[in-house]
């Protein structure tokens, strides 16, 4: 009997045992199913930001005519997030805009698309750079853009803002490819992407391949353009605005779950000049504190009540007050909007506005960070004033950078309606006595002053602050904005639907 107890007792410790395991291991498959479960609406919120993030950024570049790489540090497109949803996704822009011509004739139905080189810039890396590296350096910083993609190996890497011989700000193991670690000495180039889309004249290709300086299996007429033949010696263009968005759960920095989704937008032929969000081309915007004082007056006649885009159609600022004096004043001709003066600022002017920044206001206009050192190709450049004004009956309907400030009184006339002047300073901009301007001035290192009779008909922009007195004009023409000659197609280029949305990785 205590034999038989003995084993009785012996089978129920077994069993205490048994059960104690199949209960621990249904604990840890549970476990196990909770957090595979959560893992999984982690990873699905956090493809819903990035995805969700993409479709905003590509609607300001698709829609509302904002440049790709000036969403880059925004807040919008920073470390954002949306209502209702865990976790923070950014959206960067990286740009690839080159250019080559044709090396022979092309027939409406040519699959292959013969250029005069592929590769526009080429250097070598100064220092190896790891897969998460952030900025390189390369030998002879000049020969590329001050934004743009650059291929190291089999990776595409976006930059933006380039400071002498650094690129920096970059997306990595974009187009498709993969961020990987590259030695110094590699070789370091810019060019037309292995696949994409090329512009030449009005219409739109979409290729798969390159051999030598060839583009092959060439699709035409995309983008609901019109395949028809081009000859010997056109522009061939690639102006691809590649967007990455990625997405972390619950956070960027300590995410459980990470997205990364890209989408590429190819752009037809050159769309002149940009905007400032919003698709706002104003008479003017001064990042600065605007001072208008006399009799001075920025008009705009082109606000209808059809349009009712009133807002910042006469002067735009990042300042919170523009100041009138005197009887300086604005002027629309939509009746229900009373002129901003020194009784009070109206919906015309547009003042606080934090998207624009004295960083970035030339990246709307450009598509481009400005670079000092580097004026945008095709513009003819002038070291001083006095060879500026020297050349001023012959620089109607061009585009010129002048490395001084710029100082034109008297009776000059700068351009005309039908021949309007593009014109960026890297110092100031002055118009004084009865002088005129036909276009759009940049002033990205000082002042824009306008005083006695000078009269401004087109638009103009400074990082700095806009100063009008005496009997100053400046009036809005769209007209004259439309027929610049703006290098390289500026940020205002029409971009179309995307060649190759696509998730990088999980």
């Amino acid at each position: 009997m205590k034999l038989q107890r003995g084993y009785l007792l012996i089978v129920a410790v077994i069993l205490i045992v048994i059960i104690g395991v199949i209960g621990s291991f249904l604990a840890y498959m549970f476990i196990g199913s909770t957090r595979s479960s959560a893992n999984v609406l982690q990873s699905k919120q956090a493809f819903y930001l990035a995805t969700s993030g993409l479709e905003l950024a590509k609607r300001d570049v698709l829609a509302n005519s904002v440049s790709c790489t000036s969403i880059n540090g925004v807040t919008k497109y920073t470390n954002a997030s949306l209502t209702g949803v865990n976790g923070q996704y950014t959206v960067a822009g990286s740009i690839n805009n080159v250019s080559s011509t044709l090396a022979g004739g092309l027939s409406a139905n040519a699959t292959s698309i013969p250029l005069n080189g592929v590769i526009v810039a080429s250097s070598t890396l100064a220092g190896g750079i790891s897969a998460s590296s952030t900025a390189l350096s390369v030998v002879v910083g000049s020969a590329f853009p001050a934004d743009g993609v650059v291929k190291i190996g089999d990776e595409y890497i976006g930059y933006s803002a380039k400071s002498g011989n650094i690129l920096p700000n970059l997306v990595r193991g974009i187009a498709g490819t993969t961020a990987v670690s590259h030695s110094a000495g590699s070789s370091t180039t810019s060019g037309f992407f292995d696949s994409g889309a090329v512009s030449i004249d009005s219409e739109l290709i979409a290729y798969n391949g390159i051999s030598g300086s060839t583009l092959l299996n060439a699709t035409r007429g995309v983008g609901g353009t019109t395949a028809t033949g081009h000859g010997n010696g056109k522009a061939v263009t690639q102006n691809q605005c590649i967007l990455t968005a990625t997405a972390g759960v619950p956070t960027l920095n300590n995410p459980n779950a990470l997205r990364v989704v890209q989408d590429v937008l190819p752009a037809i032929g050159g769309g002149g000049l940009g905007s400032i969000p919003g698709n706002v081309i104003p008479g003017f915007v001064s990042i600065q504190k605007p001072l208008l004082s006399g009799n001075a007056i920025v008009y705009n006649p082109e606000v209808t009540s059809a349009s009712a885009n009133f807002p910042g159609s006469t002067i735009v600022t990042a300042n919170s007050k523009a100041g009138f004096s005197g009887n300086a004043t604005t002027k629309i001709d939509y009746p229900p909007v009373v002129s901003s003066d020194s009784s009070g600022i109206k919906a015309d002017v547009w003042v606080s506005n934090s998207d624009i920044t004295a960083s970035n206001l030339f990246n709307y206009y450009f598509g481009s960070a400005y670079d000092a050192s580097t004026p945008l190709s095709g513009m003819t450049v002038y070291s001083s004033n006095t060879k500026f004004k020297k050349d001023i009956p012959n620089v109607g309907g061009t585009a010129v950078w002048v490395k001084a400030n710029v100082n034109v009184s008297g009776n000059y006339v700068i351009g005309s309606p039908t021949k309007p002047v593009l014109l960026i300073t890297t110092k100031s901009f002055r118009l004084s006595g009865n002088a005129k301007f036909y276009g759009f001035v940049y002033a990205a290192g000082g002042n824009i002053k306008l005083s006695g009779n000078a009269q401004v008909y087109g638009s103009m922009a400074t990082p700095k602050r806009v100063k009008m007195s005496g009997n100053a004009h400046v009036e809005y023409s769209s007209t004259i904005i439309d027929g610049l000659n703006v290098p390289g197609g500026g940020a205002g280029s029409t971009y179309v639907g995307s060649i190759s949305p696509q998730e990088r990785f999980k």
